[in-house]
């Protein structure tokens, strides 16, 4: 039963999705199962901490008229800054929201494999936290760059005042609506990273090993879902309609904090600074970036049947994610 009253509701005119359990291997595939790795980094003359692919802003003449150390520092802070994010999406978002399938607490009855999964799912989030602490530790002591410019990630502020505004059955409606967003999203940073090897192996390791749990969670979500979704009320389904694609921008849209705070901090004007973002970050290929990015998660949605939701159709269109 889910404690938080959201009304659930079975359409006999709807097909019920068959629900698989994809984490029969969990035993064997998690990484939290496999031996312990010790993050002694030896990188290659010349390698870096983030590919540079994935951050404009180092290829910016300001940027590189700086030098090529003052690019592999800016990069260390984009590494810090990923690891960072990676720490409070799961300990603040992910597990808060997971532990309420774990519980029995979702709007609907699961399969206990589902729940059981769900367990599942919270230790290898804590164990992505317990890593990105880790290897910050180890890229530290390499580099000897402290990561003094993390910024607070945009979207954790966002969903707390969000949240501060509904009562609590909508508040968890909300928080899991946001954990399927974030789970059902392949960001460009897992799946680049691991096969650029300008980067150094210790980073792509702790990337990949990160990428392959989060495929099995992407799996897990969409089915949650595909399951979930048909069995909300109408108004909850215009409530979480209207929330989606807020939570896909939150999370797509580049946050410049960390930017800002390491350019001003190595001496840069405000109006270099500035300068720097929006000739590295132009809105338009922002836009297309968002879309493509997107795109894992739409797949999912279409699935569920969320598009059958007049609401949903034209919140995501307004969002400039749909055409």
């Amino acid at each position: 039963m889910y404690e938080s009253g959201v009304q659930a509701r079975t359409d006999p005119n709807v097909h019920q999705p068959i629900l698989k359990d994809g984490m029969t291997n969990w035993d064997r595939d998690a990484w939290v199962k496999k031996p312990e790795r010790t993050l002694s980094i030896v990188p290659p003359a010349g390698a870096v901490n983030f590919s540079r692919k994935l951050v404009p802003a180092a290829s910016h003449p300001l940027i590189a008229a700086c030098g090529e150390p003052f690019v592999h520092q800016l990069l260390t802070h984009r590494f810090y800054q990923y690891a960072y994010f990676t720490t409070s999406l799961e300990l603040n978002a992910i597990i808060v929201a997971t532990k309420q399938i774990a519980m029995g607490e979702f709007w609907m009855a699961l399969p206990g494999f589902m729940c059981r999964n769900a367990h599942r799912i919270i230790i290898d989030e804590a164990q992505h936290s317990l890593q990105s602490d880790l290897v910050i530790d180890a890229v530290v002591r390499e580099t000897r760059i402290s990561p003094q410019f993390l910024s607070p990630p945009t979207f954790l502020s966002n969903l707390d005042v969000l949240c501060s505004q509904l009562n609590d059955r909508r508040r968890r409606l909300a928080l899991m609506g946001f954990c399927i967003v974030s789970e059902t999203l392949i960001s460009a940073t897992l799946s680049q990273i691991p096969k650029d090897r300008a980067v150094n192996e210790t980073v792509r390791f702790y990337v990949s090993e990160h990428a392959k749990d989060e495929g099995r969670h992407h799996a897990f979500f969409a089915d949650v879902l595909r399951a979930g979704w048909r069995c909300l009320a109408p108004s909850d389904r215009d409530f979480l309609a209207h929330l989606l694609p807020e939570f896909i921008r939150w999370f797509l849209e580049p946050d410049h904090g960390w930017l800002r705070a390491f350019l001003r901090g190595n001496g840069f004007a405000a109006a270099e600074v500035e300068r720097v973002i929006s000739e590295s970050y132009p809105q338009d290929v922002v836009a297309g970036q968002i879309r493509a990015d997107a795109r894992q998660s739409l797949d999912r949605f279409h699935e569920a049947g969320v598009f059958r939701c007049s609401a949903a159709e034209l919140s995501f269109s307004k969002a400039g994610l749909i055409k």
